[in-house]
């Protein structure tokens, strides 16, 4: 079957850019590992705490994992708001580690609003249009969330250039 005109044009592109694009990538890779590694070493004993924090996590959902129980329309949310904030745990702390700042406040707002809807659904409160109020939160979280807003909406100036300088 002979290629499109479209697809030729597609394929002459991607031969001369796939360079460029391997450099772009490779760059990323390597200052991404080499923020990593001095991040580890600064987070000292934190890794230990967040690593009992996860265990504690993951030893409760593995404990309900696979249980038979009845389900309503509460459970199937809380369900699956709970895997949404677990599906994002591993991507969040990538991009706090790898230095990637202006993305990682953009997933750990979306991690207190996560929670905030946990608590809305448990307390059948929960508004099936609109955002989630993180003001229910623990008011260290609420006081966060306003700069985390900003920085991933990329509002702020000063923020933006701050993070990518």
């Amino acid at each position: 079957m002979a290629k499109t005109l479209d697809e030729d044009a597609i394929e002459r592109h991607k031969r001369k850019f796939i360079e460029a694009a391997a450099m772009l990538h490779a760059i990323q890779k390597v200052y991404g590992d080499q923020a990593k590694a001095k991040a580890m070493a600064a987070y000292g004993r934190l890794i230990d705490a967040h690593m009992l924090v996860t265990v504690v996590l993951a030893a409760e959902l593995l404990r309900i994992n696979g249980a038979i129980a009845e389900a309503d329309q509460t459970a199937f949310e809380r369900d699956a708001l709970f895997a949404d904030f677990v599906i994002g745990l591993e991507p969040c702390e990538a991009a706090i580690a790898e230095a990637r700042y202006l993305q990682a406040n953009a997933m750990l707002g979306q991690e207190l609003e996560i929670l905030a809807q946990l608590k809305a659904v448990r307390a059948n409160r929960r508004k099936l249009n609109g955002a989630p109020n993180v003001a229910v939160l623990e008011q260290s979280l609420p006081r966060l969330y306003g700069g985390l807003s900003a920085a991933a909406h990329v509002s702020q100036h000063h923020i933006v250039q701050t993070v990518t300088s």
